[in-house]
């Protein structure tokens, strides 16, 4: 319930309507979601179960007021921590653009915001980190191998497979909800997304869309030129590259967590790279090719704070590049066209997020394919 109330007012710029005080309940047991197969199954599992869990309140953590130890987090929890940050996100959005300078929103606020969230994708990077070393992770794998098991059981054959699956669904669905609280922090996500153009309309190809007037407006411009654009189109892109990657690929994901954050994701990055593409005044060099130096986000890293020309680029400005591609207006067919066959894929594949999907169709001006 917290979750679905946390997408709606991150997808209708609503308030929250659960207050995160009234969360006022200890961590589920790693039982909750996966390990409801009968009474057998409890007595098997219960010995191993974390007491350490039920020390910790949901509401401390949607507050930021408590972290619980790594050894008993689950991916879940951390996706609490970072729905938590929905309250302020939505305070962001009203305040933003206000004639009343006590009401602007400072950098500093921003700031102690998205840095809470990076502590939670810190968390979420190392708990998929020790996959690569199992022999050194071994008791920390074994928890989240009982974690994330539903019918699977150690005498079953290959059962590890699908469990590993399950986890790294989760942290690919935690991983877009980071990018996306991180672009709604940093941009105008619904304004902008009321700005798109109709990509799939009869008579508006990708090949004319660089062609559409841009949006004129100075508030718009100034931000198209300033650092937090530079950082919510960095959320932008590492999205989209997140989802196109090869381990959390939504093609490779059980349905059973098929989450529609994905997809909002990828809606308010378009929207995103759209608006600063078409206001950035840069200069377009998309004839050139990338000189030695310049930055293609197709080849930084995907973890959190790891990548020091990325805090350059987004200190300094500059061109920038994905896989070779110069994301400028010339070429907006180029960049603009997979963020629209995502979504038209979604729309079809992703049965749970139908709801949101049939809402992002409306605001992106996107028709949906049949």
């Amino acid at each position: 319930m917290f979750k679905l109330d946390a997408y709606i007012s991150l997808l209708t710029q609503q308030p929250p309507s659960l207050q995160r005080e009234e969360l006022s309940l200890s961590l589920t047991s790693t039982f909750g979601q996966w390990n409801a197969y009968g009474l057998d199954v409890f007595f098997r599992r219960w010995p191993s179960e974390p007491m350490e869990r039920s020390q910790y309140r949901i509401c401390d953590l949607a507050l930021g007021s408590q972290q619980p130890i790594s050894p008993v987090i689950l991916v879940e929890d951390l996706q609490i921590r970072m729905m938590g940050v929905t309250n302020y996100v939505w305070i962001l959005n009203k305040m933003r653009g206000s004639p009343n300078p006590n009401l602007c929103v400072s950098s500093e606020q921003r700031e102690l915001i998205s840095a809470r969230l990076k502590r939670c994708k810190l968390q979420l990077d190392g708990m998929t980190s020790i996959w690569k070393e199992p022999e050194q992770h071994k008791m920390h794998i074994d928890f989240l191998l009982r974690a994330y098991s539903a019918r699977e059981e150690p005498f079953h054959e290959d059962w590890q497979k699908p469990v590993r699956d399950r986890f790294f669904s989760f942290v690919f669905s935690a991983t877009m909800l980071y990018h996306l609280l991180n672009m709604h922090i940093y941009a105008d996500v619904h304004n902008y997304m009321q700005s798109l153009p109709v990509v799939s309309s009869p008579g508006v190809t990708p090949a004319n869309l660089s062609t559409t007037p841009p949006i004129n407006n100075a508030e718009i411009h100034d931000w198209a030129t300033s650092q937090d654009a530079r950082i919510a189109v960095s959320h932008a892109i590492l999205a989209y590259r997140v989802y196109g990657s090869t381990t959390s690929s939504p093609s490779d994901l059980k349905a059973e967590v098929v989450d529609p954050i994905a997809h909002m994701t990828i809606a308010a990055g378009a929207a995103i790279l759209w608006t600063w593409i078409q206001n950035n005044t840069s200069p377009c060099c998309c004839m050139n090719l990338p000189i030695a130096g310049s930055l293609d986000f197709g080849f930084v890293p995907l973890g959190a704070g790891k990548s020091p020309e990325v805090d350059h680029w987004i200190r300094n400005g500059g061109t920038i590049w994905l896989h070779g591609v110069h994301l400028c207006k010339c070429n907006v067919d180029v960049w603009l066209s997979p963020f629209a066959a995502i979504l038209s894929h979604g729309a079809k594949k992703w049965e749970i997020g139908n709801v949101f999907a049939q809402k992002l169709w409306s605001q992106l001006g996107l028709q949906r394919s049949v």
